[in-house]
């Protein structure tokens, strides 16, 4: 019975997210009363149709970690469960292969849907670890750009390879290497880092991480004010306030535990452009605080038409989604808002900015939100940092 019994998603691509292949968990205990954990790894100069690619999970003990290509992406384990929530995923599971179409997620199919499509699948294997060998590749995913001097390795116990070749992002170059391991000084493109190993036990293995090289970005406007006067232009289902941490004002948020897609929205009328948005030469800040919040907890900024998003009609009128992931870690968090999804191709005009916090579950924590900016690129100086959040780089 779902969720009750748990699903767990190895690896989801829809065809309007050309460049993220997403992984999940579902669990709780009814349909109105559940969640989800998990995200997706971005490939940032191709897309995943562009050829094959290895995904796959390790289940071990109370705990399942998500890779493709041996890089390890994300995991979770039982701690990450609320407390409300059981673990489900100790128990047998069953293969399902399909080419979905329509829903709430990817939408219904339109004048833009590609047809005809297929899912080219090459072999389904399941190993048992305690007699397999499986390597991993481990590094970076996301550096800046010109960034010198970052590692990645080959994580393989008891395997020697006979060969061991590197490949890099256009631009890049090989700063040391030693053993089975390689440092790169990174350009300004994006790409893999690739290792092919040779064997005699494993014969030819391809280990990848794709790497995001991200430029400098610099902040443009402030989105929202945290001051006394708060209120006006901005409508939210929890409970809002402003209060004074540090002689400086900040929005205390309480979010509705009876909402599963809570919501804060704030007129605009300063998003011009927003496919600069969606090509990420402008991008969303947020600071945010919460000592309630579950690990990893999903932020989502959403650019609406208001003239035509109403709160019955999704995903009509919704631009585009920007996704951040709260870190596990306590204290202030600078949120990097990465592009999401383009929700409906036919929105132009953006009026409304709407933050929804961890949708899709029913949650009452409080947050503590300041500096929510817009930042462009093409920074110098002042320039905002590389995101350090765990949970972005995993997630």
């Amino acid at each position: 019975l779902w969720p009750q019994g748990g699903e767990i998603d190895i690896m989801e691509f829809i065809g309007r997210e050309p460049n993220l292949v997403h992984g999940y968990i579902h669990y709780g205990n009814l349909w109105n009363d559940k969640n989800i954990k998990g995200g997706p790894i971005k490939f940032a100069s191709e897309s995943p149709a562009d050829g094959f690619h290895v995904y796959a999970i390790e289940k071990t003990p109370n705990k399942i970690a998500w890779l493709i290509d041996g890089y390890e992406y994300q995991s979770y384990t039982l701690d990450d469960i609320e407390p409300k929530f059981t673990w489900p995923f100790e128990s047998s599971f069953h293969f399902i292969l399909n080419v979905a179409v329509g829903g709430n997620w990817p939408g219904w199919p339109d004048e833009f849907t590609n047809f005809p499509t297929a899912m080219e699948v090459d072999y389904v294997r399941v190993k048992d670890l305690s007699s397999v060998k499986h390597g991993k590749i481990t590094g970076r995913s996301l550096v800046e750009i010109n960034e010198q001097g970052v590692e990645y390795c080959i994580e393989d116990s008891g395997v020697s390879y006979d060969s061991l070749m590197w490949e890099y992002p256009s631009g890049s170059s090989v700063a040391s290497s030693s053993g089975t391991c390689v440092t790169i000084n990174f350009g300004t493109s994006s790409g893999f880092v690739k290792a092919r190993a040779i064997s005699d036990l494993c014969g030819d293995v391809v280990f990848s991480i794709p790497v995001e090289v991200q430029p400098k970005y610099k902040k443009e406007f402030t989105v929202m004010q945290p001051t006394a006067n708060i209120i006006a232009g901005v409508i939210s289902s929890g409970s809002m306030t402003s209060v004074s941490v540090g002689n400086e004002p900040v929005l205390q948020y309480d979010r509705n535990i009876n909402e599963m897609y809570d919501v804060i929205q704030i007129d605009s009328d300063f998003i011009p452009q927003p496919e600069l948005y969606v090509s990420e030469e402008k991008k969303f800040y947020m600071d945010i605080q919460s000592t309630t919040a579950a690990p990893c907890t999903r932020v989502l900024i959403q650019l609406e038409d208001s003239d035509v998003a109403k709160p019955d009609n999704y995903p009509a009128g919704r631009h585009s989604r920007h996704v951040a992931y709260i870190d596990k870690a306590p204290g202030w968090q600078r949120l990097e808002f990465d592009f999401y999804d383009r929700v409906d191709p036919s929105v132009s005009k953006v009026d409304i900015i709407t933050v929804l916090i961890e949708p899709g579950a029913y949650r009452g924590d409080r947050f503590l939100i300041r500096n929510f900016d817009s930042t462009t690129i093409g920074c110098t100086e002042n320039c905002e940092a590389l995101s350090t959040t765990q949970c972005r780089i995993e997630a």
